[in-house]
């Protein structure tokens, strides 16, 4: 009922994840997407596009040891192709990542390139390419970027082979946009072309010894997505392995069409390199295919399959500094091997348990175990420092975590407060001593500071109104969030025997002040 309102009477979207545009056009907002028709694609400079274009050199020339040829297939997003029906701005067509990728490494590498953008705005006045109401290419889109890798394979010598005939006809189809704005049926069927290969001649292997074996070995990897292998005896040409998404994995009839150029075609939906699926397959080229949104992944992707993994894990924090809203912090390499960026090599950014960032290396710099080298984390907010618990420690990307894990403790931030509720003690009001024992204190963090022992927040003990008793620091590994409570105790707490006395609990700020409520305990003589 929310979204039909919302669109169908405010015409406004009813999620986070699309962008309603002109003229019935429907834009993913997810993942940087709206970025590339901005012009403000994140994370993709020239140290960036310096790191991609090392990672397709390495993958290229270790399938080049394996007789294998490489090919880079660069997509381009729908706000590429038709950013003139994004509302939200006026958008034109410009320069966009797959081009700044293509001509970095053209320029920098002898790795072959398809660029698919190209094709696509030539063939823009012929027909629409990409669905309006999803966000993926329709079959029209999808034949002219198959015929673009055909013609670019016979360029290269690869085959010699034309794109199949094809035949189009009328046809609907159900975007996906619908159901993200909330409601399937929100969104009616559009027209659509649909695509057939006039003669197919390539078979979809379904079962099988050989298809149980792919299937079983694609599982035991962890791809999650559907796999397809095709065969052709009709052809004499490569055995060609395709690594993509769904632009190439989902009902385009894209698959089906590259298979009629290939004596036999495997479609692997994953961007990760496997070296058994290669073994198995024994391919002559390997493919991959990466959607425009994803380039500053890329850099990320089949790692396992090219990096050297260290051979011992040692590192030391030796120090961190928040300045001038970045986080600098100073790491020396304990191990016996040389640090490189291109073996992924990082250090890692934790909040709240979990990995929020990593901090590289530049490209020509590598650290000589005994060396040091001061990582920097750009634009932290240091509210996100004091009211989170945020840990660095030293990772090779894919393999493992390794040296010390720090945590970074930070007070300076402005409209924050310290505050707490003491929720329970083993003290009741009014009971009779009985000597030592241990007391145990509930408190919760009723503020917006995080407490750790590094900020030196403690509980005090306050006897007959004077805090000389006692205080307990937390554990060095504790960090008490906002909302949160913790259990102070309070061991072999010694209560006097022989006269009336009073206890007070609060929490306090080693050096800055107490905090929150005090919670009392009134003890009275033994009879």
């Amino acid at each position: 009922l929310s979204s039909n309102i919302q669109y169908k009477v405010l015409n406004k979207s009813s999620s986070q994840k699309v962008e309603i545009g002109r003229d019935g056009w429907f834009f993913y907002t997810m993942d940087n997407n709206m970025d590339i028709a901005k012009g403000k694609y994140p994370n993709f400079g020239e140290d960036m596009l310096a790191d991609i274009c090392d990672q397709q050199i390495k993958i290229s020339n270790k399938l080049k040891e394996q007789g294998i040829d490489y090919v880079l297939v660069l997509p381009a997003s729908k706000v590429s192709i038709y950013p003139e029906y994004i509302a939200s701005g006026d958008y034109s067509v410009t320069k966009t990542p797959s081009d700044m990728l293509a001509d970095y490494i053209e320029t920098h590498s002898d790795v072959k390139v398809v660029r698919l953008k190209d094709a696509l705005l030539k063939a823009k006045d012929s027909g629409q390419l990409y669905f309006k109401t999803d966000t993926h290419w329709n079959e029209y889109g999808a034949y002219i970027a198959y015929c673009e890798i055909i013609r670019k394979m016979n360029e290269w010598g690869m085959i010699d082979t034309p794109p199949a005939d094809v035949t189009f006809y009328e046809g609907k189809y159900h975007g996906e946009m619908s159901a993200m704005l909330g409601d399937p049926n929100l969104l009616p069927d559009e027209d659509c072309p649909k695509s057939k290969i006039t003669e197919p001649k390539a078979q979809k292997i379904t079962s099988g010894e050989k298809y149980d074996a792919f299937q079983n070995l694609v599982k035991k990897i962890g791809i999650t997505k559907s796999c397809t292998t095709y065969e052709n005896d009709s052809i004499s040409a490569p055995k060609v392995m395709m690594y993509g998404d769904s632009l190439f994995g989902k009902e385009w009839n894209v698959r089906e069409m590259m298979a009629e150029n290939f004596s036999e075609y495997t479609y692997i939906w994953n961007h990760n390199m496997n070296q058994d699926l290669i073994d198995f397959f024994n391919p002559n080229v390997i493919i991959h295919e990466i959607g425009e949104r994803y380039l500053n992944t890329l850099q990320l992707r089949s790692s396992k399959f090219i990096r050297k993994d260290l051979p011992d894990f040692s590192s030391k924090i030796e120090s961190y500094e928040f300045k001038n809203g970045n986080l600098y912090v100073t790491v020396r390499n304990t191990s016996k091997s040389v640090w490189k960026r291109f073996d992924q090599v990082k250090l890692g950014l934790f909040k709240n348990g979990s990995l929020a960032n990593r901090a590289l290396m530049p490209a020509d710099v590598e650290i000589a175990p005994k060396g040091k080298y001061t990582f920097v984390f750009e634009d932290i907010d240091p509210n996100e420092l004091v009211t989170n618990k945020f840990e660095v420690t030293m990772m090779q990307e894919g393999v493992r975590y390794f040296g010390d894990k720090a945590t970074i403790v930070s007070r300076k931030a402005d409209s924050l407060k310290n505050n707490a509720e003491i929720t329970s003690t083993d003290i009741l009001k009014r009971q009779t001593a009985d000597g030592s024992k241990d007391i145990h204190v509930t408190v919760k963090n009723t503020g917006t500071t995080a407490w750790r022992k590094a900020t030196n927040d403690r509980l005090v003990i306050w006897t007959n109104g004077s805090d000389k008793t006692k205080k307990v620091e937390l554990p060095d590994d504790v960090t008490v969030m906002p909302g949160e409570k913790y259990t102070f105790t309070l061991k072999n707490f010694a209560v006097p025997q022989d006269k009336n006395i009073y206890y007070e609990f609060q929490m306090i700020q080693e050096n800055v002040g107490y905090f929150g409520e005090k919670a009392r305990a009134d003890i009275a003589p033994t009879s």
